[in-house]
């Protein structure tokens, strides 16, 4: 499966939003975190992130080695200008890993994504090399991901919280969630030829809520096996006829009714869609056959007699 870091930007009351005082990046940012992680999971990912509580403040080395040998990282920032009193700046940037150019394709279509739902421009995509360690990623957190062998990175500015469209953008829930809605799409339409494997194989649990290619695969295999999904059918949302199908289907197969498919329903599962053998027909009787070889047993039968008693003659002169 697919395992991604979340790591929002700095901690608790961290930059103030200067068009909005009251709020700040650090916590703007670890709202964000939350909103996405969830969404991610629905699609089937395993996220964690490296602040799990708003006051938690862990260092770029810390941070790194928490994405450990995870598929990516995005450490999610806004922006803000060198000149405070510079409050127009505005735009959607994003840095990727260095060692990792194949990971622009993502960083555009979230930076683009991004910069439409904030209402601005996207500035682009680019990498930034630290000054003072040649051939490593400027920013802290994307370098010590890499060395920890984190296999990409992606650090999001979104927008600039010193301009007062975008601060006002990011201090509202709602906004939040939808990036995180937006964001999470874009991220499993790029790694969806990776995450799809059989439901019945994978590790997740599949319940209320989630979205995937792995939800579809049940749905269909709930809908040959006589449960209704109308109106939706194999939708690939795991909404509430889908829950009440797996918790019929449950039921009638003696299983905890709990609308969840994890490993005993899906062992379950492989058990009632495992290809059954056909019973193998016995072959016709062969009566010519079998007289054959009676004779041939009889003839031998024959033989060996006479041997005997050819021989007691013999003996007896």
């Amino acid at each position: 499966m697919i395992r991604i870091t979340l790591d929002p930007g700095h901690t608790q009351n961290y930059n103030v939003y200067p068009p909005k005082r009251g709020f700040y990046e650090g916590t703007q940012m670890w709202k964000l975190a939350n909103y996405l992680k969830a969404e991610l999971e629905k699609y089937g990912f395993i996220v964690k992130t490296t602040r799990p509580n708003l006051a938690d403040n862990p260092s770029l080395a810390q941070r790194g080695q928490i994405a450990a040998g995870d598929d990516l990282i995005i450490s999610l920032h806004s922006n803000a200008t060198a000149n405070a009193k510079d409050t127009q700046t505005t735009g959607t940037v994003i840095f990727y890993t260095l060692s990792t150019p194949h990971i622009k394709t993502l960083a555009d279509k979230l930076g683009n994504k991004i910069a439409s739902l904030m209402g601005h421009h996207y500035r682009g995509s680019m990498t930034k090399e630290s000054t003072t360690m040649k051939g490593y990623d400027y920013y802290g957190v994307l370098r010590n991901a890499i060395i920890n062998k984190c296999k990409v990175g992606l650090l999001i500015e979104h927008g600039f919280h010193t301009n007062p469209k975008d601060a006002a953008f990011l201090t509202v829930d709602n906004n939040l969630k939808k990036l995180a809605e937006e964001e999470a799409k874009i991220i499993y339409e790029y790694y969806e030829g990776e995450i799809n494997m059989n439901y019945l194989e994978s590790n997740i649990v599949l319940m209320k809520g989630q979205k995937s290619e792995l939800v579809k695969q049940l749905q269909k295999d709930l809908i040959a096996l006589g449960y209704s999904l109308s109106p939706y059918g194999a939708d690939g949302s795991f909404g509430k006829a889908t829950e009440d199908a797996v918790k019929k289907w449950q039921k009638a197969n003696g299983l905890v009714v709990d609308g969840k498919f994890g490993p005993a329903s899906k062992a379950k599962m492989r058990e009632l869609l495992k290809p059954k053998k056909e019973p193998t027909p016995s072959p016709a009787t062969d009566y010519k056959k079998l007289y054959e070889d009676e004779k041939k047993k009889r003839e031998a039968a024959e033989k060996r007699l006479n041997e005997v008693i050819a021989g007691i003659k013999k003996l007896i002169g």
